[in-house]
């Protein structure tokens, strides 16, 4: 294993562990009962947690499907909005591969008590400040690279993210309500650093077009934001609908009314040994104790639904529900 002082951010050493990084889980890891190697272990296994969210695939295609319409009102562009790629890491890759200059979205769930990072590109961040101030199409980007945001630009992208979060509400309206709020947002990647670094992180990286302009829109889910709902998450499929379907209980009770089910009415019951019952041959006559205006039970599918009164009707033995 490689180590360095610092891994520049963006290069191929990203995922190599600083000396720092190595000496903490050395120390606090190496002397432990289960040992260092469990604990890479359950790194591994952490790392795919988010591959165990079925339904968070969902949830981001509809809200991708959503924030289209939601995006071309809000710039008066035609706005294409597709995801790129979904994948998991843990969250101290995730920020130390995040190339400058950006603006950070920490987003915050108080049902879910933990927070969300949504994180916008430089070109995208350009592209909206020129598309809301009526400038050109064809915008000099490169010439734009390295200089720091201004406040008003800062306010516009503020504006931005307050603007994914009403249709990223109801896209986990099925699953719960995480309730997200934008808390504040940062220029700054270290200042993100809210997680430990080891947290399994779900990332969606989503492409935002406007005709020949654009960027990247990239959120960020620990995977313990969803603890409240992680059952709901890995299942395969939650329908779209909250309420009943009352057509089909309508059908459902329909079908219960003419359902054949067997009545059974015990009229008495005898105790005898063994013996006598292996005794007995075709023609031995049991005698009953039950007569007219007996108490009798009565079964159906060997569960007692009720007592009874034994009678005639007709010339037929009958049972009157008592």
């Amino acid at each position: 294993m490689s180590v360095t002082d610092r891994a520049p951010s963006g290069t191929a050493d990203d995922a190599l562990l600083s000396r720092d990084e190595i000496s903490d889980i050395l120390n606090v890891h190496f002397n432990s009962k289960d040992g260092l190697r469990a604990y890479i272990a359950k790194l591994q296994t952490d790392a795919q947690e988010g591959s165990r969210l079925p339904m968070l695939d969902i949830v981001l295609d509809r809200y991708v499907r959503t924030l289209n319409t939601t995006m071309r009102n809000f710039t008066s562009e035609n706005v294409d909005i597709s995801i790129d790629n979904i994948y998991s890491q843990r969250f101290g890759d995730f920020i130390n591969q995040i190339q400058g200059p950006v603006m950070l979205g920490m987003v915050r769930s108080g049902p879910w008590r933990n927070i969300a990072l949504i994180s916008i590109d430089s070109p995208l961040i350009y592209a909206i400040v020129d598309v809301l101030l009526g400038g050109r199409h064809h915008n000099d980007a490169a010439g734009m690279e390295g200089r720091a945001f201004t406040t008003i630009e800062r306010r516009m992208i503020r504006r931005l993210i307050e603007a994914l979060l009403p249709d990223l509400n109801k896209a986990f309206a099925t699953i719960g309500e995480p309730a997200f709020e934008l808390d504040r947002v940062e220029i700054n990647p270290r200042f993100a650093r809210v997680l430990r670094p080891d947290t399994p992180t779900v990332v969606a990286a989503m492409r935002f077009y406007m005709e020949d302009r654009g960027g990247k829109i990239t959120m960020a889910f620990p995977v313990p934001l969803f603890q409240s709902v992680r059952e709901r998450l890995g299942q395969s499929f939650i329908g779209d609908g909250t309420e009943d379907d009352r057509d089909w209980s309508s059908l459902l009770g329909q079908q219960t009314l003419t359902t054949r089910v067997n009545v059974q009415v015990i009229l008495d019951t005898l105790s005898a040994t063994l013996g006598d019952v292996l005794a007995w041959k075709p023609g031995v006559q049991i005698p009953l104790e039950a007569s007219t205006r007996t108490p009798v039970e009565i079964h159906a599918s060997k569960v007692m639904i009720g007592h009874g009164e034994l009678g005639h009707s007709g010339g037929m033995l009958a049972v009157r529900m008592l």
